[in-house]
């Protein structure tokens, strides 16, 4: 099962029912009121000033109880008017909304009406009747007929001519079987057209329907229904249900447990718990047997999923260990994520849409801007989704807070460094620390390498080199008491012209000479692969020139400073195109 939760108290609109494919069954919250409502008719309402079940115009009954309905011991069930208006209780027949076979009344001037329907006499009914209503053995001491006549029997049947025709001014009273406080009990049915006014107690043994032709329950009404304030539990006065102005509150024991508050501005709210009296809310599952499906702890103030005793804020148990445990999102039904623990107790953020990621997103300085993101249609894992993240990248060891580090704003790589000065930064306090190692094991002849590689154009577009750009440098950088500086380096420049049959290259070794603090050539492997030393040339061992090359005479080409040789002598060229010779003599 799935569950949508929410942390703290939750704001709804309306609720509908999800079998009724009209979705005009429902509870509709309005302003300051509550609406129960069927077919798209308000059959109940709550607002301020009490419950209501509205007249609708297809029916006049606004109150239809199947069943008994029972009123508690000392209270009363009072029927209002207005102060110009007739109340009545109306007795019919079947579902005809508009003929009534029976009043009760009460009017304006206090006066109480007792009226049978259209042609119909009034009966007091002196006991049950076995054989029917109007028939049998049943009598009838006292009647109104339909003309107006008021008749005494002496328990006859209804048909019998000895009767008392009595003026339409007699007074009536009751001086039959009392229940020994001077209250009349009547033994069977009364049956009254008109409204009934009771100025003490109305004591029913059997049922009473209003608005319904058999009632089930002791008090059973088919139409709306008013209260004063208070609906109480019979014989407990400390539990009841207490109606006032925009509020509803539940109370058992004189515990405040529910409350409906309407406030003066939205939001309003359904309280559980009314009254801060360390009362829990609990959802059990059909059994009843395992921790509840959903439950507050209000001592705690922590909600539990499938426990009673919440360890943390939220808590979501499950009684079996191999069980999963997830928390689904769903989409018009569908499943699109979901979080928990599967049966292996690993943790799980399950993306299920296809191609799409998992995204986090912090907030900075009231900028939204995305951290990390695992990319469903890649995939990959993805920091700093976007130029406009800006999110950085860390990786803690246990001796250097910025062991790796990306600085997303300026694209720049630390190893060792909060500050890196160039794309790519390696840094270390410990000695030997610094080294960087490119290792390969391996039954081949491959070596590991490290390619320095120059192109022009861009990445995805390169372009040829050109003559003197330079094809990669190392550089040998140190601190000299001021700031960090270029000491020695050693660089490859193009030759020549580039093309892919020709790659004339030259490298240069530059140092720093005594006195000075900018590093100048001081070796140079030139593209006909001559080196060329800048200063003196010094061996500690043999200095080998393999290839004779002697000058064919003493003005053939060559620059200041070459050395060249045969069998017989040993050139020098003093001079540009200028060369001397020494004889060799034999040893």
């Amino acid at each position: 099962m799935s569950y949508k939760f929410s942390k703290g108290f939750t704001v709804q609109g309306d609720i509908k029912a999800e079998d009724d494919t009209e979705r005009n069954t429902l509870i509709d919250f309005g302003e300051d009121k509550i609406d129960l409502q069927t077919s798209g008719t308000v059959r109940i309402t709550i607002d301020n000033d009490g419950v209501y079940i509205p007249q609708h115009i297809s029916n006049t009954t606004v109150l239809k109880v199947s069943g008994n309905v029972e009123i508690g011991n000392g209270s009363d069930l009072c029927f209002q008017k207005g102060a110009d208006d007739i109340a009545f209780i109306k007795f019919r027949e079947g579902t005809d909304g508009t003929s009534y076979n029976g009043y009760l009344g009460y009017s304006a001037a206090e006066d109480i009406y007792i009226s049978p329907g259209r042609g119909a006499d009034f009966f007091v009914q002196s006991r049950t009747n076995p054989g029917g209503d109007h028939g049998g053995d049943q009598t009838f001491p006292f009647i109104i007929m339909d003309d107006g006549t008021v008749k005494f029997t002496k328990g006859l049947t209804d048909t019998a001519v000895r009767s008392a025709d009595l003026s339409s001014d007699v007074a009536f009273y009751v001086s039959g079987t009392t229940d020994g406080q001077n209250n009349a009990v009547f033994q069977g049915n009364v049956v009254m057209s008109g409204a009934v006014t009771a100025e003490d107690n109305l004591i029913v043994d059997g049922r009473i329907g209003i608005g319904v032709d058999s009632p089930s329950y002791k008090l059973e009404i088919g139409g709306n229904m008013s209260v004063g304030q208070y609906i109480y539990h019979r014989n407990d006065t400390d539990t009841f249900i207490n109606f006032t102005d925009n509020r509803i509150r539940l109370k058992a024991g004189d515990v405040g447990m529910i409350g409906c508050h309407k406030k003066s501005s939205a939001p309003h709210q359904v309280t559980i718990n009314n009254g801060n009296n360390n009362v829990d809310f609990h959802i059990n599952s059909n059994n009843n047997t395992n921790d509840p499906i959903l439950m507050s702890d209000a001592d705690t103030a922590r909600i539990g999923i499938g426990t009673d005793a919440p360890d943390e804020k939220l808590t979501i148990n499950t009684p079996n260990d191999s069980d999963q445990v997830f928390i689904q999102f769903q989409e018009t039904g569908a499943d699109r994520a979901k979080i928990g623990i599967n049966d292996s107790n690993n943790l799980v953020f399950h993306q299920q849409f296809t191609n799409k990621h998992i995204v986090f997103k912090v907030n900075d300085q009231g900028v939204t801007r995305e951290g990390l993101r695992i990319d469903g249609a890649v995939p990959e894992v993805v920091v700093n989704e976007g130029s406009s993240s800006l999110v950085d990248f860390r990786v803690e060891s246990s001796d250097s807070t910025h062991m790796l580090f990306v600085d997303g704003g300026n694209n720049k790589v630390g190893i060792g460094t909060s500050v890196p000065e160039t794309t790519l930064h390696i840094h270390s306090d410990t000695i030997n620390n610094g080294a960087v190692t490119i290792s390969q094991a391996d039954n081949s002849g491959d070596a590991s390498q490290l390619d320095l590689s120059k192109a022009r154009g861009t990445g995805q577009s390169p372009a040829t080199v050109q003559t003197n750009d330079f094809l990669g440098q190392v550089r040998f950088v140190a601190y000299d008491g001021n700031s960090y500086d270029n000491f020695s380096d050693i660089f490859v420049q193009a030759a020549g012209t580039i093309s892919t049959t020709s790659h004339p290259t030259k490298m240069v070794f530059r140092t720093t000479r005594l006195n000075a603090t900018s590093p100048v050539t001081a070796i140079t492997i030139d593209e006909n692969q001559n080196l060329i030393a800048e200063g003196n040339l010094e061996a500690f061992d043999t200095i080998t020139i393999r290839n004779q090359n002697a000058p064919a005479s003493a003005t053939s080409n060559g620059f200041r400073g070459e050395i060249r040789y045969d069998s017989n002598y040993i050139y020098v060229c003093v001079a540009d195109n200028t060369w001397k010779r020494v004889l060799l003599s034999t040893w």
